[in-house]
């Protein structure tokens, strides 16, 4: 019986042994030097995210490179208010944690040992890290929305930062509107011009672009109501070209549609006359007096 405890000691602290070592185990992914990297990292603007980097010789000088630009070893990482280093340095534990991340983290980043007597130097593969957010609108001009019948007008909608960048749609009176619309990576903006001549029907038109992306809490939209100021297309007088003499004559002025509406007034040759009777119908329909 004593025996038979005694072969079973072993025996147990070698399992136990075994299974330590099984729970330190580096992937194999992880290059040779390093016992713990982050993958490629995709989250939401605002949130806090920590880059991991293991060394396996605890002693030498670490620092992170964010696109290539050196952070330096001072934990605190001085011009990075939001980023600090995490772990403990004698455990070779040198992770990036970046707290409330914005677009200007999206980069890629390295951990970077410095050659040491410890071990020589070493450069961990590139993390991606990817922030998305929400678009931000721009909306340059025509505030008031006041054009010319026959103008070309030619109205820009941007939507800037982005991550993906936005999609841009326009609506007239609620309906869309066909319209090319593209994007300019290097400035990170989504830009739509809607182009159109200007008609008197389009006077009270509400013009929108919408933008928005997978990350947007819903649809931006920007619009504005058009005012279309035209002439009448026509001038109209009616009623009898000929009278007897000193008999009552009754005439009408009337004018085609205008905005804004025009004002009407009558002549007998150098003398102006008031007219006895005005009457502003709708826009569509256009003024008129009688005399």
């Amino acid at each position: 019986m004593a025996l038979r405890t005694m072969l079973k000691a072993p025996l147990l602290l070698l399992g136990l042994l075994t299974e330590g070592l099984a729970q330190w185990a580096i992937p194999a992914s992880i290059p040779r030097g390093f016992w713990a990297l982050s993958e490629n990292l995709t989250v939401v603007e605002g949130a806090s995210v920590e880059l991991r980097c293991g060394v396996s010789t605890p002693g030498s000088a670490v620092h992170w490179a964010k696109d290539g630009l050196l952070l330096g070893p001072d934990p605190r990482i001085p011009g990075f208010p939001r980023y600090r280093l995490e772990g403990d340095p004698a455990r070779g534990e040198f992770h990036l944690h970046i707290e409330a991340c914005d677009l200007s983290d999206d980069a890629e980043y390295e951990c970077q040992v410095g050659h040491s007597e410890m071990g020589p130097e070493l450069l961990s593969p590139g993390v991606i890290l990817s922030i998305l957010g929400p678009p931000v609108f721009e909306w340059p001009g025509l505030d008031e929305g006041h054009v010319r019948a026959g103008q070309s007008l030619e109205l820009p909608c941007v939507a800037q930062r982005g991550n993906p960048l936005a999609t841009l749609q326009w609506l007239k009176n609620g309906q869309p509107v066909s319209t090319a619309w593209g994007t300019e990576h290097t400035q990170a903006m989504a830009r739509s011009v809607l182009v159109m001549t200007m008609r008197p029907e389009d006077h009270g038109a509400r013009l929108s672009c919408e933008a928005h992306n997978s990350v947007s809490a819903g649809t931006q939209e920007r619009s504005i109501m058009l005012q279309v100021t035209f002439p009448p297309s026509a001038i109209t007088v009616l009623g009898s070209a000929s009278q007897v003499e000193n008999k009552k004559v009754t005439l009408f002025c009337v004018s085609k549609s205008s905005c804004p509406w025009v004002l009407l007034r009558w002549w007998l040759g150098w003398w102006q006359l008031l007219p006895m009777e005005e009457t502003i119908m709708d826009v569509r329909q256009g003024p008129g007096s009688w005399v």
